[in-house]
This record gives C-alpha cells, sequence and structure tokens, in this order.
C-alpha cells in the first residue's frame, strides 16, 4: 500500500540558517549604530559570515533592513489581528491597538527605530514586503474606524482615512523623541494621552 502524506501549505518554511544569522546581526548592531554606518562587512563579522553569503541572500543592506523589518511586521500584524479578533466594538479595538503601539515602541527600541526613522526615507522602501504588510496594517485599523462610523461609535462627520491619520500621527509623535534619543518615558501617561486626545475628537457625541 502506497501511502501519500500531504503538506500543510499553510506551514512556512523556515528561513535558511545562514539567512536568519545575517538578519539577527543586523538588529544587534543596530542597537548600538545607526543604519548609515553599518556596512556589509560589520554584517558579516557578527554573523559569523562572509560578504558573498550575505549578497546570495540580499541586494545590499538595505535588503537586510527590510527582511529585519518584514520578520517584525510578520509576526506583529497576526498577533494584532488575533488580539483583536476577541474583542467587540470598535472603540474597545482601537484602545487595544493603542496601547500594543505604543508599548511596543517603548520595548523595542531597535525595531521602533527602523520603522520610525531608517526606512521612510528611501524610496526603495514604498516597492517593499515590509511597506505592503504596513498597508494591510493600515487597512485593518481603517476598517476598525469604518466599523465604528457604522455602528455609531465614531463621527460620521470625519472622515475615516483622517481618524487614522490623527492615530497613527499622533502615536508616532508622541513616541519619536525617546525612540531617537533611547530615553525613557511615561508609557501609561503617553497611552492616556492619545487615547483622550483621539477619542475626544473621534467618539460620536
Amino acid at each position: 500500500m502506497h501511502i501519500c502524506f500531504m503538506k500543510d501549505s499553510s506551514l512556512k518554511k523556515l528561513p535558511p540558517p545562514g539567512r536568519k544569522k545575517i538578519i539577527d546581526a543586523l538588529r544587534v548592531l543596530l542597537e548600538s549604530k545607526d543604519f548609515s554606518s553599518i556596512k556589509i562587512a560589520d554584517i558579516a563579522g557578527t554573523a559569523g559570515v562572509t560578504e558573498p553569503l550575505i549578497y546570495k541572500y540580499f541586494k545590499d543592506k538595505r535588503d537586510v533592513l527590510h527582511s529585519l523589518l518584514q520578520e517584525y511586521l510578520e509576526i506583529s500584524l497576526k498577533n494584532s489581528t488575533d488580539e483583536l479578533n476577541k474583542i467587540s466594538g470598535s472603540i474597545n479595538k482601537l484602545n487595544h491597538f493603542i496601547k500594543y503601539y505604543v508599548r511596543s515602541c517603548d520595548t523595542d527600541r531597535v525595531l521602533a527605530r527602523v520603522v520610525l526613522l531608517e526606512v521612510r526615507n528611501s524610496y526603495d522602501y514604498y516597492e517593499s514586503a515590509p511597506y505592503h504588510l504596513f498597508k494591510k496594517y493600515g487597512e485593518l485599523i481603517l476598517s476598525i474606524i469604518q466599523e465604528g462610523v457604522k455602528e455609531g461609535e465614531l463621527r460620521e462627520d470625519i472622515s475615516p482615512l483622517a481618524m487614522r491619520h490623527l492615530l497613527f500621527g499622533s502615536i508616532d509623535r508622541a513616541c519619536l523623541n525617546p525612540v531617537i534619543f533611547n530615553t525613557k518615558f511615561n508609557v501609561n501617561a503617553v497611552i492616556r494621552e492619545m487615547t483622550t486626545l483621539i477619542f475626544d475628537a473621534c467618539r460620536k457625541r
């Protein structure tokens, strides 16, 4: 008897060990250096691989950066979606997301700096996989806001797009200085101020 085992296409293949070591090495270097000052040789030395191996997997060091961000966003987007699906009400969902976003900026300063500073000033980013993942994040939040307008929780006289701009823009600005200068900030106070600002502006009266 011949038994055929079907492969589960939903299981994502693990990346080659060398590729993973290169991405992890860049993350380590970003803890103490600006991206602009990091060279391919630095990544190779930290990863314990040769420079030709880096070019086997990546076009250049910015491609490594995009891959690092992509790994983070894939996990973050899945976790956020799973958690938000358990919550009812658009305001409750947005409140949860604001807390998650601010706390992520505080607990993972390397990725926060990549998101807020390193990638947005490059045209290549806007054609990259992580940018498309960010767009999915934006679409997720926009759909929650649209749900809130439809259900009467959020105002109809402000466009959902403007509300989304307010949410992302205010949080990014509130977290920017602590991320740039790697200083402490009162996470709970920032969350309280952001939720008050956003919901006072957007909640239906």
